[in-house]
């Protein structure tokens, strides 16, 4: 009986999140706020997405991609990153679970993460995740509005 095709070694999916990763995260309008979160070559969003995928399966952080429904195209990212991760970047009396995210500038007032982080917020009640903060540039007024309407304080 023959043996079915194998492709041995990368699958072109995890090339293409490695380049839409890369393209997001190296766009000056999707880093206008949060530069120092710049990568600056495709073998660093490579370096990226294993370090993600890594931290998922330690628990340390829980990467969610934002993707058109039509095209699978990448248009942003929401990090959740553990307590223990925010220790490592971060000085404070307490730790809670600490949500970052990314949206691609050509999706900016679309109101995608409007719509998108209520529901997510709601679903780490399930994780047991009650306690979550979040660090936003003062001049970043969207992002701002866009976690006050979802109930950050």
């Amino acid at each position: 009986m023959p043996y079915p095709s194998v492709r041995i070694g990368r699958h072109e999916t995890y090339d293409k999140l490695v380049k839409e990763i890369y393209q997001l995260l190296s766009d000056d309008d999707t880093l206008y706020y949060i530069p120092e979160k710049r990568i600056n070559a495709l073998a660093d969003a490579e370096t990226w997405l294993k370090a993600a995928i890594l931290n998922f399966h330690c628990g340390r952080n829980f990467i969610h991609f934002i993707t058109d429904r039509i095209s699978g195209k990448l248009l942003g990212i929401i990090d959740i990153l553990s307590p223990e991760v925010a220790m490592d970047n971060y000085r404070l009396d307490n730790y809670p679970y600490f949500i970052e995210f990314y949206l691609s500038g050509t999706e900016r007032g679309k109101k995608i993460m409007s719509s998108i982080l209520p529901d997510l917020i709601g679903k780490l009640g399930n994780r047991e995740i009650i306690e979550l903060g979040a660090v936003v540039n003062r001049r970043n007024i969207a992002a701002i509005k866009v976690l006050t309407r979802t109930g950050f304080q």
